[in-house]
């Protein structure tokens, strides 16, 4: 449901297409990925595989567009929640020198094992056409020493390695998407 962003932000679109899905009796997954306002997400069952994949950055940041504390405060929300679906993190898109360091990492994991969710994540990709957006809006992002920004979500091995000990240490189950 990408029609013009976020499924939060479009809620009435997206509760629309999650009653077709139900009616259709869609058996696959069903992942809403957001950085909106999970409170706004009516609290009700839907026969479907609901997952719901909280996107965060790490930081507060200009490039990212959301908060850390609306981002913890989605968390929050799901304890008061009567529907319970299954719930993740997608820490996205890391990107080199700017939520890469350990002080981010460890924050975003802790966070993850406090309510006892899975993180997804990936590392910023940078296919030409992206490039050309970044350059006429004044950014630039260097890729991980030894890559170039591409077509794959690259993440340094350094910071691959650090991520994943400091999961390990929290017991923070995580994927590489």
């Amino acid at each position: 449901n990408l029609f013009y962003g976020d499924p939060l932000l479009q809620i009435d679109n997206t509760i629309k297409y999650l009653k077709l899905l139900e009616k259709a009796r869609h058996k696959g997954p069903v992942i809403i990925i957001t950085k909106g306002d999970y409170s706004k997400f009516p609290d009700e069952k839907f026969d479907l595989d609901l997952h719901v994949a909280f996107s965060t950055f790490g930081i507060d940041s200009y490039l990212d567009g959301n908060t850390m504390e609306r981002f913890e405060n989605n968390l929050k929300c799901i304890s008061t929640r009567k529907n319970n679906y299954n719930y993740s993190i997608e820490f996205r898109p890391i990107i080199y020198g700017i939520n890469d360091s350990d002080k981010v990492f460890e924050r975003v994991i802790k966070i993850a094992s406090k309510y006892n969710l899975a993180i997804g994540y990936s590392g910023l990709q940078g296919k030409p056409k992206v490039k050309e957006e970044w350059e006429k809006e004044g950014l630039s992002f260097n890729a991980y020493p030894g890559y170039e920004l591409g077509y794959k979500k690259i993440i340094g091995e350094n910071e691959m390695c650090m991520f994943e000990c400091i999961a390990k240490k929290y017991s923070v189950p995580i994927f590489r998407k």
